[in-house]
């Protein structure tokens, strides 16, 4: 049996009022301690401090208990877990029979090509294929010089030689066929082979399309998101995101904040009713920002990584798992071409296999539009909008632009949340701390999901090499670099205040009294105990007349457990 100890605030039985409620659970059953007044309770016993008041009456304890069910994942059960479809890809190089789905080679009898339109025509049968069509599934008529691709699951597929028409046949029956006009047509080349335009193929079967013109490759992505309740609930309004970077923090100097730099800034922004943070890496001397976000009263973290081909960033990862509720791999590195798509994609599918959290990334939002594939890429979308890069510097046009491109993107059925917008407060013509302010004011106004970008003005950005030298780039922040606030985060504070934020209340010194908080304190080594085979282990902390499901061998815990529980953790060994 492992340990788990949690904190939680409540209503002392002992003293009457609220304070943070310490809790034990283990081999002995489970016990309690009040804060404040050092009550304790263990075993259905509750005693006290001898200077402190009266035993209360029997049974007033249950009132705030707390049960924690362990969830013990088996070696089988992580297996099937594991083998559920997460995330296809496949590579064509024009000009290369060779060619590769998720990063295995594979070989095809001719060479895919790009034709007169400009577009990517592959041989039939190995495109197919790579989509996951089986041999069968692919029906030639050669009286109509057609070809229907008709998988089990998914509409069928109909293209003739010479026509520009694209036909996607429903599986009900009697439906109407929807026609796609091609802007190219499909081509018979010796020996016999029929090739087929990869991106209208892709796409009917769900598929989006990725073109590398600096590697000269196209690449299709399928990806099955799977995003639990509570933090799709989060990925929408009303619920404050806030993306940050530290305080006292060069990333391009080495220089990294202490511990006690980062409770200071996270104090600042839960006291100002932020409830959820956004990072961009992992790396020395901000890995631990997750596990400090949630300690001092985040109620969720997405957790960016900066290098995901760093071993000790990934490794990082993991380890905040318990801490993280979703990971950004990446950042406009597809942009700036810093790695390309398909080791992007590899390392987001090692991530959610290995943590069993979402995981997305992130590119400005301009990119979403002209590559399908990152429509359909991640969990849920966490795209860049900077009106301000776009030519924008009026507040009102500015907070129009945001809300247009997250419609547009939300309108495809994808939970979609702005990771970054904003107007700096300085440094152009136009810009000032009144126009950031009208900015936010007016884009609150509008259903956009977003996460306030910046926290805290970054000095170092001046100097960073591949974007140009801007002045405004230190100036995106709602606080200056000494924490002081400017007057879009003093407008944003009061509108906190009235709305009752930050959820948990405040304690007497008058900082954001933490959330719920679950901790491992004990895991026995693997085979040391009845559940031998478990590889995985999670804890959830629920309300005491809470009555878990059963699990019947879905590839996943029962999402009920997630969304009833007021915190979890969970490790792997």
């Amino acid at each position: 049996m492992c340990d788990c100890s949690f904190d939680y605030q409540a209503v002392c039985p002992a003293c009457g009022r609220t304070h943070v409620i310490h809790g034990m659970f283990g081999r002995d059953g489970m016990s309690y301690r009040c804060d404040e007044c050092s009550s304790f309770t263990g075993h259905g016993e509750h005693r006290e401090s001898k200077a402190r008041g009266p035993k209360p009456a029997p049974g007033r304890w249950q009132a705030v208990a707390l049960a924690v069910v362990l969830a013990v994942l088996l070696l089988a059960f992580v297996r099937m877990a594991l083998a559920s479809p997460a995330v296809s890809w496949v590579e064509f190089v024009p000009g290369s029979a060779a060619y590769t789905v998720e990063g295995k080679a594979r070989a095809a009898d001719a060479a895919p090509f790009i034709d007169e339109n400009g577009r990517l025509l592959v041989p039939v049968r190995f495109l197919a294929r790579a989509l996951g069509v089986e041999d069968h599934e692919i029906v030639w008529d050669g009286a109509a010089q057609s070809v229907r691709i008709a998988p089990a699951r998914s509409p069928a597929v109909q293209f003739t030689l010479g026509s520009a028409e694209c036909r996607i046949i429903p599986r009900h029956q009697g439906a109407p066929a929807q026609v796609r006009q091609m802007d190219t047509v499909p081509v018979l080349l010796p020996p016999g082979r029929v090739f087929l335009p990869a991106r209208y193929l892709a796409e009917a079967l769900g598929w989006g399309v990725w073109w590398d013109e600096r590697a000269r490759t196209v690449t299709l992505v399928r990806w099955d998101p799977d995003l639990p309740a509570p933090l799709a609930e989060r990925l929408s309004r009303p619920f404050y995101w806030v993306a940050y970077n530290p305080t006292h923090y060069d990333p391009e100097s080495g220089v990294w904040p202490d511990q006690d730099s980062i409770r200071a800034d996270l104090a600042v922004l839960r006291r100002a009713g932020f409830r959820g943070l956004v990072t961009y890496g992992l790396g020395p001397g901000v890995a631990a920002v997750p596990r400090l976000a949630k300690e001092a009263g985040f109620e969720a973290v997405i957790a960016g990584l900066w290098d995901f081909r760093n071993g000790e960033e990934m490794a990082a990862a993991r380890q905040a798992a318990p801490y993280a509720d979703a990971f950004c791999v990446g950042n406009e590195g597809l942009l700036t071409g810093r790695y390309r798509l398909g080791e992007l994609l590899a390392a987001m599918k090692e991530l959610r296999l290995a943590t069993g959290r979402p995981v997305t990334t992130s590119e400005p939002v301009h990119l979403y539009f002209r590559q399908s594939a990152l429509l359909g890429l991640g969990d849920f979308l966490l795209p860049i909008v900077h009106p301000y890069w776009a030519g924008i510097n009026d507040a009102q046009a500015a907070a129009e632009f945001t809300a247009e491109m997250w419609r547009r993107l939300a309108a495809l059925g994808r939970r979609v949340l702005v990771k970054e917008t904003g107007l700096p407060s300085a440094g152009d013509a136009g810009l000032s701390e009144q126009a950031q302010l009208e900015f936010y004011r007016r884009l609150s106004a509008t259903e956009t999901a977003f996460a306030w970008f910046e926290a805290f003005d970054q000095a170092w950005k001046v100097s960073r090499t591949w974007v140009e030298r801007s002045p405004v780039e230190t100036h995106w922040g709602l606080f200056d670099a000494q924490r002081r606030p400017k007057a879009v985060a003093r407008w944003f504070e009061e509108q906190a205040v009235r709305e009752g934020l930050p959820p948990h209340g405040d304690d007497k010194a008058g900082r954001a009294a933490p959330g719920p908080r679950l901790v491992f304190t004990r895991v026995p080594p693997a085979g040391s105990f009845e559940d031998e085979k478990a590889t995985r282990i999670a804890a959830f902390l629920v309300p005491a007349d809470y009555r878990p499901p059963l699990a019947r061998g879905e590839a996943g815990l029962p999402r009920e457990i997630e969304a009833a529980a007021l915190a979890r953790a969970e490790v792997a060994r």
